[in-house]
């Protein structure tokens, strides 16, 4: 698979580059016609799809959620890492302090700002205790307002990504919910219940941001660098830090280590949490849903009459298709039909797209044998009209 990464720029050089190929094995089907008695060679041999990340002027972000987006101004924080690398971001927020995912569906404000459309990525933030609430309250609570934010911002945004903003486990566990639910009475427990919860959440062809890991790793092997503030909920700069370049990560499918913004952290505090969140986020993007659900560019050809040919389009998770049948003419439907006038081979190719994301199919037609192709003689106006027919 070829990848070409960026926004403002492509990749660091400005070209794509090879991550990965995948080649088809060789299949030939001929196939002769009655009237005509063409034989078309279709050659699908050595075909590469290419997914690719086009260039927007900018992102466009929306974040529902509460404290836990707003503090230390996190969508901010994640501008200027992204300006720092020549993207430009866009953000709106509706968050206010111990908002739930019932609150924001029954918010006009809320519902709003989702229906305005135009998004590139909605992130879905709950309340910090709720993930973490026994499993039928938790179902009935969070799972079922979680589904219908979603549908909601499908509905009005059809190719924007949903990102879960997995958040962390309060510093010393979650005394008040404790003693009915005693596997959140330590930092582990809840904070393992928590990631479980958003991974059950996002099961919905979502993205997840994986904050909550970068924290507990941070935790792990950084224990100086402190993420909470006093409340032991609440994130500091670093924690909110930690978070904007979890988004980074998640939205532009860059490497976090070469952000250049540092906020006010210091710079070896700034390079530990850079180098935590390649770790846990860039390196395993997969992992967390990230490019899953990209464009799959897929196309058959079947012939309907004489020389037509129709291109049956098998794409998945696009809305936008560039067809070109190189011979100099193109089409955006979605299942052309196209004729072919010529004797000769012909590189069909396949674009399909959502947003900003792109995947390409090729496939090579050949038409190497006739005993009577008269309409390859015939000629054509610029509007299409067959100047040889008789009325």
């Amino acid at each position: 698979m070829l990848i070409l990464t960026g926004f403002h720029l492509s990749t660091s050089n400005g070209k794509m580059f090879n991550r990965s190929t995948h080649w088809l094995s060789q299949n030939f089907r001929i196939v002769k016609t009655l009237n005509y008695k063409i034989v078309l060679l279709l050659i699908l041999s050595s075909l590469v799809n290419i997914t690719a990340i086009a260039a927007p002027d900018t992102l466009k972000i929306l974040f529902i959620g509460n404290s836990y987006t707003f503090t230390n101004d996190m969508p901010a924080l994640l501008r200027k890492a992204a300006l720092s690398r020549g993207i430009h971001i866009k953000t709106g927020q509706h968050a206010k302090g111990g908002w739930t995912f019932a609150n924001h569906w029954n918010s006009e404000f809320t519902k709003e700002m989702i229906k305005k459309g135009g998004w590139d990525y909605i992130v879905l933030q709950e309340y910090s205790q709720n993930p973490a609430l026994p499993y039928e309250k938790f179902k009935n609570t969070v799972l079922s307002y979680s589904e219908k934010l979603e549908q909601l911002c499908k509905e009005y945004n059809p190719d924007a990504e949903i990102v879960f903003y997995m958040t962390w486990g309060r510093k010393n566990g979650d005394l008040k919910n404790c003693p009915a639910n005693p596997q959140v009475c330590t930092y582990l427990g809840m904070d393992g219940l928590i990631r479980q919860r958003y991974m059950m959440m996002a099961e919905n062809k979502a993205l997840v941001s994986p904050v909550g890991a970068v924290w507990r790793f941070l935790r792990k092997t950084h224990p100086k660098i402190e993420l909470y503030i006093a409340d032991g909920s609440h994130p500091s700069l670093a924690g909110s830090y930690a978070s904007a370049l979890s988004f980074f990560t998640v939205v532009t499918r860059k490497d976090p280590t070469k952000v250049k913004f540092n906020s006010k952290l210091d710079g070896n505090t700034a390079s530990i949490i850079k180098r935590i969140v390649k770790k846990v986020v860039y390196d395993s993007l997969s992992y967390w849903n990230v490019g899953k659900f990209d464009p799959k560019a897929k196309f058959t050809v079947s012939k309907y009459e004489h020389n037509g040919y129709e291109f049956i389009n098998e794409s998945v998770n696009s809305s936008e298709y560039q067809w070109d049948f190189g011979d100099g003419t193109t089409s955006t439907l979605r299942n052309p039909k196209h004729t072919y006038y010529k004797l000769g081979k012909y590189n069909v190719k396949l674009i399909a797209k959502k947003k900003h994301f792109l995947d390409s199919s090729e496939q090579k037609v050949e038409i190497n044998q006739t005993e009577n192709l008269s309409s390859s003689s015939v000629k054509k106006d610029k509007k299409g009209v067959n100047k040889n027919r008789k009325e």
